[in-house]
């Protein structure tokens, strides 16, 4: 060993502009625990927090207004149970606003759920409200339709529609980020953590088919 060390450090003077990204985990309120939330909210938040207006994971809405011009990541957590779905979809207007803002500056929101819950062993469908017994179950669809509402999933496909209709980057671009096929943002996804056959019964497949074709 030769008794040599090399320190380095780098201080940046600007953030690392990440693409802009919603995050949004729509989960059972009475499931145990929400560590599949909090992980993955923590990891994502990391990433983007070079600069820490990047990021806003709560529903300060004074607060957030003022970070606007640059946030560019929002999370936030749904909690199913009955009744709660007008007001828990009022969570999402700060990511709506990010998708809108993303568009206008032709770097197209890239949006992900993640559902969280149950599933019917018999149906496939996905519970919403009550706990061991007396629950209510409904295809992952409606689930997004009552929790997202109609004005954020339409944002989602104002982003989806932005990206796949801009033109690829010009070769040689001083473009800081890369529009190629499949790499300028608009990606739309739902990730599915459940207890049961979400997808192995025919019934409910065909509905997580329809939706992605629609």
């Amino acid at each position: 060993m030769l008794p040599y060390v090399h320190h380095g450090f780098i201080n940046r003077q600007s953030a690392k502009l990440c693409w802009p990204m919603c995050l949004i985990h729509i989960r059972l309120e009475r499931l145990m625990d929400g560590y599949a939330a909090d992980a993955t909210n923590l990891e994502i938040a990391h990433r983007y927090s070079g600069f820490r207006d990047n990021v806003c994971g709560d529903i300060n809405f004074e607060h957030t207004r003022q970070l606007m011009r640059k946030l560019q990541l929002f999370t936030t957590v749904l909690q199913m149970k009955k009744g709660a779905q007008t007001f828990e979809r009022n969570k999402v207007d700060v990511g709506r606003a990010l998708i809108t803002r993303s568009i206008a500056s032709k770097v197209p929101a890239n949006v992900f759920i993640v559902v969280d819950t149950h599933s019917e062993e018999f149906s496939g469908m996905l519970q919403h409200t009550g706990g061991k017994t007396e629950g209510s179950y409904a295809g992952v669809d409606e689930i997004l339709a009552e929790y997202l509402g109609e004005a954020f999933r339409e944002a989602m496909q104002s982003s989806s529609d932005a990206a796949r209709n801009s033109a690829p980057q010009e070769v040689g671009s001083s473009a800081w980020y890369d529009r190629t096929a499949y790499t300028r943002g608009g990606w739309r996804g739902v990730f599915l953590l459940s207890c049961g056959p979400a997808v192995n019964v025919t019934h409910h497949f065909e509905r997580l088919l329809k939706m992605v074709e629609e």
